[in-house]
């Protein structure tokens, strides 16, 4: 069976430091993966194959995707009341390489790659409105650049520029 792998596996292990205080610091690590598997019904006897096709891997090899292991790392601080956090996160930290797909398409076999390694920040915030009403959430994105999201939605005959801020209207019940 195609993209089915005898196993896949998921572990998470996240620690919260006791404190006291009003800050919790806290560490977190995910190893994820799945053993090898195929992705041609029937393995390498359902190939279809041009003639003439020829390769320095052998057929049987060709469609396989390898099994693999990832670890993701997370540390970070969040307050004691959970407003806010702030997280340093790894993602594929040991940069294992892995395949997701295979695919031929006339006289050639393309390998989709899985995820590099992967680093970021992420902070967060949680809004809580102190009365009851209407709210507008409103969040601007923007490109390398510096170029941000208009406002106000710009007319342009050919279709392009329709990234405007996305409103949400939010109704706070007392």
């Amino acid at each position: 069976m195609p993209f089915t792998s005898k196993w896949q596996y998921l572990a998470t292990v996240d620690y919260t430091l006791p404190t006291g205080g009003s800050i919790h610091p806290f560490v977190g690590a995910t190893l994820s993966g799945r053993t090898s598997t195929t992705s041609i019904v029937g393995s390498a006897q359902g190939a279809p194959m041009l003639a003439g096709f020829r390769s320095l891997a052998p057929l049987a090899a060709t469609y396989d995707l390898p099994g693999y292991t990832m670890l993701d790392l997370r540390a970070g601080v969040e307050s004691a009341d959970g407003d806010w956090r702030f997280t340093v996160w790894g993602r594929n930290i040991t940069n294992e390489f892995s395949v997701s797909n295979v695919q031929q398409s006339f006289e050639s076999i393309a390998r989709y790659a899985g995820p590099p390694a992967t680093y970021g920040v992420t902070f967060s915030h949680k809004f809580r409105p102190k009365e009851a009403g209407s709210l507008v959430v409103m969040v601007r994105a923007f490109n390398t650049r510096g170029d941000t999201q208009v406002s106000k939605l710009l007319h342009n005959p050919a279709g392009y520029h329709h990234n405007v801020i996305p409103r949400i209207r939010v109704e706070v019940l007392a």
